[in-house]
């Protein structure tokens, strides 16, 4: 049953003016169709998908407007039939039954919604941190490299450890060493741009995805980044510092497995020689280094 609502997620990429459009045009024609058929076949049940499929893109409130309509619809339907006297305190009991049964399928359809959403997001979310983890970094790292080729856009990934984590870790602890990871996390969120994607990678690596932005804006915001990080540490009193490596790719490569892996080098290359500084690379689509610094 999840499955099948998992795969109704797919109606979230189609305008919700369409969605609501379409169901009301099925509604209408249900209505005529039970009114053709008569009172040997209810046709009422084929409201139910309608609502279900209106709730599931529309929302709540759209799917409580789409019950009142069907079941409406269903009344109207007693009241203009030929052969059937003016609705008595039946018709309208039946009415109300109906209206019940679909108010409570959007209820339950709307807790399965939020349940399913709270699921996914936790699945997709660091649990320490709050950022992104690496399976959502990798799928949003994916959409935006196949944005780069199509629009023919510059792409950046930040990549960046914690110089002396683990010393931090062996003399004061691993609840500390959580801590000092949360201010971090903290430290980036308040300066990435609404577009971008933070993430925690793994221990105390970092990766943040720049969509769209050329070497010399992804120099100024890795700037600004880690002296925003270098700022978060001295106030905490941490004995930490930063090595960070920025790969720019003037198209993005086909795999964003090469994607990340150019801009970890490039950190690992700070980490092996001075640590507590930026290496900058330009690349286009090959991987050739256009401009190091």
């Amino acid at each position: 049953m999840l499955a099948i609502f998992r795969k109704l997620d797919r109606l979230k990429r189609r305008p919700r003016w369409f969605v609501l459009s379409a169901a009301l045009l099925i509604v209408v024609w249900i209505g005529l169709l039970d009114y053709v058929v008569g009172e040997g076949l209810d046709l009422s049940v084929l409201y139910v998908p309608v609502i279900a499929v209106v709730c599931w893109r529309a929302g709540f409130r759209a799917a409580v407007l789409f019950s009142v309509l069907c079941s409406f619809l269903w009344l109207v339907d007693n009241w203009i039939s030929p052969n059937i006297p003016l609705p008595a305190a039946a018709d309208y009991w039946e009415t109300a039954v109906r209206f019940a049964s679909f108010l409570i399928l959007v209820v339950l359809l709307t807790h399965l919604q939020q349940s399913l959403d709270r699921e996914s997001a936790l699945a997709r979310c660091d649990a320490l941190t709050g950022l992104a983890n690496i399976k959502s970094f990798v799928e949003q790292a994916e959409r935006a490299a196949a944005e780069s080729r199509r629009e023919q856009t510059p792409l950046t990934v930040v990549f960046f450890d914690c110089d002396h984590f683990k010393e931090v870790n062996d003399e004061y602890g691993h609840p500390r060493g959580d801590e000092l990871l949360k201010q971090v996390a903290a430290a980036i969120r308040s300066h990435v741009r609404k577009n971008d994607v933070a993430a925690r990678m793994g221990g105390d690596e970092f990766a943040v995805l720049l969509p769209r932005t050329g070497a010399a804006e992804a120099e100024q915001l890795a700037g600004r980044l880690k002296s925003a990080l270098d700022a978060e540490m001295r106030s905490g009193n941490w004995p930490v510092t930063f090595s960070m490596g920025v790969a720019t790719f003037s198209l993005a490569p086909d795999s964003v497995a090469d994607l990340i892996r150019e801009s970890d080098n490039l950190m690992y290359a700070v980490k092996h020689s001075t640590r507590d500084r930026i290496q900058f690379a330009t690349m286009d689509e090959t991987f050739n280094t256009i401009e190091s610094r």
